[in-house]
């Protein structure tokens, strides 16, 4: 083993050298691992989203397939917002069940409205 000016080894050096070459490695990777789950995650996101979105399009189709038999017919658009005043979902439900069930109507109904009808079903 020889000696440097500085009174280190050569091999401490190299010691050094491969303990710095292993750091560098494993930030990197780290980074690259984290790069590749941020796009792991991205794309599993998009996933869920899409399969969401199938499910919400089925659901209204299978809605509409019903509500499209009622006199007269009716038709969900938005699944959100066509359901939040509970009249299509009692409408369905009519449908469904044969029965008449009492529902809140009107130009101007409010969230109790809303609230009445969606217990109502």
């Amino acid at each position: 083993v020889t000696s440097l000016a500085s009174g280190r080894s050569e091999e401490n050096l190299l010691d050094d050298q491969h303990q710095w070459y292993q750091d560098y490695q494993h930030q990197a990777f780290r980074r690259d691992n984290a790069r590749n789950r941020s796009q792991y995650d991205t794309h599993i996101q998009e996933i869920r989203d899409e399969q969401e979105r199938v499910q919400k399009k089925t659901f209204v189709n299978w809605m509409n397939s019903y509500l499209s038999k009622r006199v007269p017919p009716l038709r969900v658009d938005d699944l959100i917002e066509d359901l939040k005043d509970g009249t299509k979902l009692l409408a369905l439900l009519e449908v469904l069940s044969g029965e008449k069930l009492p529902v809140e109507r009107g130009r101007n109904l409010r969230r109790p409205h809303f609230l009445s009808n969606v217990n109502t079903a």
